[in-house]
């Protein structure tokens, strides 16, 4: 049975993911302290889209464009634009270095990409807790589907066969939960394959920390995966410059 504090945790990752389609960069106030009303009376907010035409984020975020500004005060419309690349990076990276940070422009990027950085990912050249997350426009679940042809009909074949996964890009979680999945059953030794990786050393913390609350029995894998890194010499040799430590509890 999982403790109260492991179980806040899933939970807590599991809304981040929900949260994160709608992104800014936002001052804490604007320069002359106006009120929102009067900021925004007459003005524009671009409404970046990090997806092409037609596909499933520029339909929703056009859709959300038509009614979004009557519920912000002065009235501003909105106004959707394509900034499509890189499984919406392109525009992560945009929003985080070069978009006005006055709030006249927010973007609908991959529910996925407030991870990057956190898995390693060299395009992502920004800092997610840095945006301000304002919601999604839907809550949907993912299902990981199978041809009959690729010999693939249960969890456990994957354990022995590959199984190629078809992904718009490393910023979208078609391909992140793969890659978690892999570390989750077993297919691999790390997170993102073989061979330790930066997410490896950035979430071994995260894995200590479930193990050490005594989260981590319905995860034998996540287990054997937090025995692998504590048995790397370069870990002990850590451990031995800078004594033991405890996780909070």
């Amino acid at each position: 049975m999982r403790s109260n504090a492991t179980t806040a945790m899933v939970r807590a990752g599991i809304a981040a993911v929900a949260l994160a389609a709608l992104a800014a960069v936002l001052p804490v106030a604007t320069a002359d302290a106006q009120s929102p009303a009067a900021f925004y009376a007459g003005k524009s907010i671009d409404l970046d889209i990090g997806y092409s035409v037609g596909g499933g984020y520029d339909l929703y975020a056009r859709l959300l464009a038509r009614h979004l500004g009557q519920h912000i005060p002065g009235n501003p419309t909105i106004v959707p634009r394509n900034m499509e690349g890189a499984a919406s990076l392109r525009l992560a990276n945009y929003l985080y270095a070069a978009a006005p940070k006055d709030g006249t422009v927010i973007g609908a990027i991959s529910r996925g990409a407030a991870f990057d950085p956190l898995l390693g990912e060299k395009g992502a050249q920004f800092d997610a807790s840095k945006f301000s997350w304002i919601g999604s426009a839907n809550n949907e679940v993912s299902v990981c589907v199978a041809l009959q042809s690729s010999g693939i009909t249960s969890f456990n074949d994957v354990l022995t066969k590959t199984l190629t996964i078809g992904s718009t890009g490393v910023g979208d979680d078609t391909y992140q939960f793969p890659a978690l999945m892999n570390a989750e059953l077993g297919t691999k030794d790390f997170f993102l394959g073989s061979e330790l990786s930066a997410a490896d050393i950035q979430l071994s913390f995260v894995v200590e920390a479930a193990g050490a609350r005594g989260g981590l029995e319905p995860y034998p894998n996540l287990k054997r995966f937090a025995d692998r890194i504590q048995a790397r010499p370069a870990y002990k040799r850590a451990l031995e410059r800078g004594g033991p430590y405890e996780l909070g509890r």
